[in-house]
């Protein structure tokens, strides 16, 4: 795990000085070693920072080059299939200097070529360049665990210069790039509290999408991402429970690969047991879990974490968090944002106080929910979905007036501002006609549609339908047509509630603590195997993760799970209305910073009054996904 920047363009004293610049503003990605390698003549600059996992000696250290063959590499992440790729790559004549996945994959390239990203196996963003090509080669890996931005700006004197980082904020630090919000960004994250790739909040800075590789050559742009890997479609009787559970323990053994001290985050949810309980049973009595308990006996999760550990055998350790340490880590918890975000509080204050306690890298259960239908979408969107569909048949007048019914008569308790709620928005979903990636988009936004123009001044981007731009809205369409009601949510959770939001801020929290998370659940080969279970081992009972609870956690007590599901929380409805006031009213009340930013400070003092008069469906994560974007731009100087 690491931060990796370079640049493709011109290079002299001043390109070379923005990249230095993006380089230190990511330095919390990687305290174990920096470099930087440049070859002004061909235009071609790379910098890393080491966050030292495998081979801790120099010879792991980055930019790794293969004089030989012309090729040097900055590499992001970790392939868990490299002691296998080594072998092959040896038998065909290929010597290694190193310990390290990072040559691995250098010498795959040279090997395969560009096809090399289809033989690993893991998280993964690297910049290559093979001199005898004059090419770089960027590749992100196939869910997109590790994130990957890059930006095309002309250089002062002429010509273009493309760069790339592992953060947004390391190329604004840059100075190369315009810190200028961009409007299809604004309006996708004031509908998702985060902002849908491949786009980003700035304008002119795209993300890498998940599952392609990219060819870059001096003065031709940023050209077409390829993809060389999708999530699959339904395949059910492709594959027994046993051969999941059984790729699945494969899959956390693999994990556990690293020559720095590890964990397991367990949360007491069936997730991270199942992570937990596999990696036990892969290395016993060798497996350290921890558990973030919080002082108020309602949000704790410590006891049922603490059960569990010692049902599965591990040396568990639960770290006390109080609502003052929390508050008093909040400043450095928004700074560890690299694009803002609804969420990821949370994970930034776990993966800092795991840290903390001596640990290097971190197993978390995240992807269970997914891939096995935990969330109550699953329950949902199949329903209205059916709905829709009825509804759709009936003609237009009578339409209207049964969704105004069922909507209107809701909305209108909220006095100035309508619930935001799934009620607030049956109109909406209903208008969907049983489509799913609408029905979907409108289910999870945080607004109603109409508020969320609103917000926006009345007027919504034209680039972007239900949160998304056009182009997302219509790869999304093709990549769940024809797919069963569940298998096609699970496939909109991976892409965008995983995808988008949860490795997003995963990632950005873990490396602000210098902390490499690693999601086992997240793995291609696996989701690959569990679109092949059959419908009733995968997801029924809806909510209940049987798989889990039947072929990985069948030998624990049931009761140690047979708890309401919760994730970490903390309880910002209360905190928004008491201690945490104080910093965020000043900041929501701001009309010229919410104006600089696109927002109408008149809808967005209107929320924050509504929620602090407790108005009916104001949550507070509306009101602070609001604050998190205003804080954000504000921090980072990014207007309209």
């Amino acid at each position: 795990m690491c931060g990796i920047a370079g640049l493709l363009g011109r290079v002299d004293d001043d390109t070379l000085s923005a990249l230095r610049a993006a380089d230190v503003a990511q330095a919390h990605r990687g305290p174990d070693g920096r470099g930087c390698w440049a070859d002004r003549e061909a235009g071609v600059a790379l910098a890393h920072r080491r966050l030292a996992v495998l081979d801790l000696s120099p010879a792991g250290a980055q930019p790794m080059a293969d004089p030989a063959r012309g090729t040097v590499l900055v590499f992001n992440g970790e392939i868990y299939n490299f002691p296998a790729l080594r072998r092959g790559l040896e038998a065909d004549g290929f010597t290694f200097r190193s310990r390290s996945d990072t040559e691995a994959v250098l010498h795959a390239y040279a090997r395969w070529g560009r096809e090399c990203v289809t033989r690993l196996r893991g998280m993964f963003a690297f910049a290559l360049w093979d001199g005898r090509a004059r090419t770089v080669l960027l590749a992100r890996d196939h869910l997109g665990q590790k994130p990957l931005y890059l930006a095309d700006v002309p250089h002062p004197a002429g010509g273009r210069t493309v760069l790339f980082a592992s953060e947004l904020r390391s190329l604004l630090a840059s100075g190369l790039v315009d810190r200028t919000i961009d409007p299809a960004g604004l309006a996708g994250y004031v509908w998702n509290g985060f902002v849908p790739g491949p786009g980003t909040l700035v304008r002119g800075v795209t993300q890498l999408p998940p599952g392609t590789s990219l060819v870059l050559r001096p003065g031709q742009g940023l050209g077409q991402p390829e993809p060389f890997w999708t999530p699959p479609p339904s395949n059910p009787g492709r594959t027994t429970p046993g051969e999941v559970r059984d790729l699945m323990a494969e899959t956390v053994k693999d994990h556990l690969a690293a020559d720095v001290p590890l964990g397991v985050f367990l949360s007491g949810g069936l997730d991270s047991a199942a992570v937990a309980t596999l990696a036990a049973a892969a290395a016993p009595g060798r497996v350290k879990t921890y558990t973030v308990g919080f002082d108020d006996p309602a949000l704790d999760e410590s006891g049922p974490a603490a059960a569990i550990a010692t049902a599965v055998g591990t040396d568990h350790h639960s770290i006390p968090l109080t609502a003052a340490g929390f508050l008093e880590s909040l400043p450095k918890a928004l700074a560890s944002l690299d694009q803002p975000t609804f969420d990821g509080l949370n994970s930034y204050v776990v993966s800092r106080a795991v840290r903390d306690a001596g640990m290097t890298v971190a197993l978390a259960g995240t992807g269970g929910d997914e891939l096995f239908g935990g969330y109550g979408s699953f329950r949902e969107i199949p329903v209205a979905m059916t709905w829709g569909r009825r509804l759709a048949r009936v003609p237009g007048g009578v339409r209207w007036a049964v969704a105004g019914v069922a909507g209107g008569q809701y909305r209108r308790r909220g006095g100035g501002v309508p619930p935001q709620t799934r009620w607030g928005k049956l109109p909406d979903v209903l208008a969907a006609a049983g489509a799913v990636v609408p029905v979907y988009q409108v289910r999870y936004g945080l607004f109603t549609p109409d508020f969320a123009r609103r917000l926006l001044g009345g007027r919504p981007h034209p680039g972007t339908t239900h949160g998304l731009p056009f182009e997302r809205m219509a790869g999304l369409a093709r990549l769940t047509a024809g797919q069963p009601p569940l298998h096609a949510v699970s496939l909109l959770e991976l892409s965008l509630f995983l995808g988008d939001r949860l490795l997003r801020d995963s990632d950005a929290a873990g490396m602000a603590a210098s902390l490499e998370l690693r999601l086992p659940l997240v793995d291609h080969r696996l989701v690959e195997a569990v679109a092949g279970l059959p419908e009733a081992d995968r997801f029924h009972p809806i909510g209940r993760k049987a798989f889990l609870r039947t072929h990985v956690l069948g030998g624990l007590d049931p009761a140690l799970f047979d708890r309401p599901k919760r994730g970490f929380e903390m309880p910002f409805g209360t905190w928004l209305r008491g201690p945490l006031k104080t910093a965020v009213e000043p900041v929501l009340r701001d009309a010229s910073l919410a104006a600089s930013v696109g927002l109408d400070p008149a809808a967005v003092g209107g929320l924050w009054d509504a929620f602090q008069k407790e108005a009916p469906g104001i949550y507070w994560s509306r009101v602070w996904s609001l604050f998190a974007l205003l804080d954000w731009c504000r921090r980072h100087r990014v207007s309209g």
